[in-house]
């Protein structure tokens, strides 16, 4: 059944889109901003353009896993973005056996900048 918006905060006044903002300010989850991906790029990549790479790819991934990361330990109840972590964390290991197969170095390397462990 559709229900109004305005019908839907009279009949749950204590959800409101400003709880979310109250959130962000108290430190909880910040999406990555632009400038912080092209850091990330601007350290990881070829060049300023290179956001294609697996490296850069692992280390942008890894940003977000992060931040996923102190959102649950704040929010334990909230399945739905734990799974998507799951699905980060298991991307972010694909891509990390991608660049084992290639260059073992490079790998080796990758994870010690960005203090991840090594088992894959």
């Amino acid at each position: 059944m559709y229900m109004h918006m305005s019908a839907y905060l009279v009949r749950w006044p204590h959800r409101r889109a400003t709880q979310f903002a109250d959130q962000r300010q108290k430190g909880g989850f910040m999406p990555l901003t632009k400038e912080r991906t092209a850091e990330i790029i601007a350290e990881f990549g070829k060049d300023t353009k290179d956001s294609g790479s697996a490296e850069v790819q692992v280390a942008i991934l890894s940003e977000r896993i992060r931040g996923l990361t102190e959102h649950l330990k704040m929010h334990k109840k909230d399945h739905h973005t734990r799974r998507g972590l799951l699905m980060l964390v298991g991307k972010r290991r694909r891509l990390l056996t991608y660049i084992k197969s290639r260059d073992v170095s490079k790998y080796r390397e990758l994870i010690a900048k960005l203090g991840i462990r090594d088992n894959v």
